[in-house]
């Protein structure tokens, strides 16, 4: 499987990357985890790259399976790592969920982790 969640820095984007990657490895796949973000750590673009499976990982860059997009920001860079095969998760469109469930938008990460696990 091969993840990439893309957001801005303050938005748990490498925190859910690492817990993912944690996870595989807590059940013996092997996994590749890069961070990539700027200089700022806050609102600066941000990237996690994950990568999990059985077989040896021998090139950590990919196109996506699986592409999370959590802000506008950054989606044109996001789409160079796509293909038509790629399922995006769009958590720009879970704030309504938020907003009804009266939970804050910091709560969007573990909700995008949630939806991940699923």
């Amino acid at each position: 499987m091969k993840i990439l969640i893309s957001g801005e820095g303050g938005q748990g984007v490498q925190l859910i990357s690492q817990i993912i990657a944690d996870a595989a490895f807590s059940q013996n796949f092997n996994v590749s985890y890069i961070p990539h973000y700027g200089v700022e750590m806050r609102m600066g673009i941000s990237f996690g790259f994950v990568q999990i499976q059985k077989e040896t990982i021998n090139y950590p860059k990919f196109i996506t399976e699986i592409l999370v997009v959590m802000t506008l920001r950054e989606l044109e860079i996001s789409l160079s790592y796509i293909d038509k095969n790629t399922h995006i998760i769009n958590a720009l469109q879970l704030s309504q969920y938020l907003e009804k469930n009266n939970l804050t938008s910091r709560s969007l990460n573990m909700l995008v982790l949630g939806i991940l696990n699923h």
